[in-house]
Order: structure tokens, then sequence, then C-alpha cells
């Protein structure tokens, strides 16, 4: 992972940050870590109650966005959950 990403997202989450927080652009975090295939942090966000299910503006959730672009990791994991 680059810039110890992993690590701050594990520190922000056991200061119970909202892992249910949107960008300005409707995007849940979930879903911009699943389009980065950064399998590490989607684990950590779906086992603290990250909605798999949003998608901004009726658009793709979180899984189609991990197929379309190849992160092959997310995905299977998205199916264990």
């Amino acid at each position: 992972m680059q810039c110890g990403a992993f690590e701050v997202c594990k520190l922000l989450l056991a200061h119970k940050t909202n892992v249910k927080l949107e960008r300005d652009d409707g995007y849940a975090f979930v879903y911009v870590v699943a389009l980065k295939g950064l399998r590490n942090m989607v684990e950590l966000m779906m086992k603290q109650g990250a909605d798999l299910s949003v998608n901004p503006k009726d658009g793709p959730t979180p899984l189609i966005i991990a197929a379309a672009y190849g992160t092959c990791k997310c995905v299977g994991m998205f199916y264990q959950y």
C-alpha cells in the first residue's frame, strides 16, 4: 500500500470515524478504495459496517466498479460478506 494508507485507515476507524462518509461528489469511500483495488482497506471498512450497496446517483455499486476495473481480489471478497 502506498504512503501508509492502510495504517491511516485503521487509525481513523479505531477512533470511530464514520465508515459511511461520502465525498462531495456522492461517492462513498468504500467505493473509492474498491476502485483502486485496495483489498485490505475494503475488508477493514466492510468489517466496520461500510454499505456495499451504495451507488452515487444511481450508478454502479462498489462491487460493479471493482469488477469493471479488474480488481479481482476485491470482487472475490465482496462475495464473502
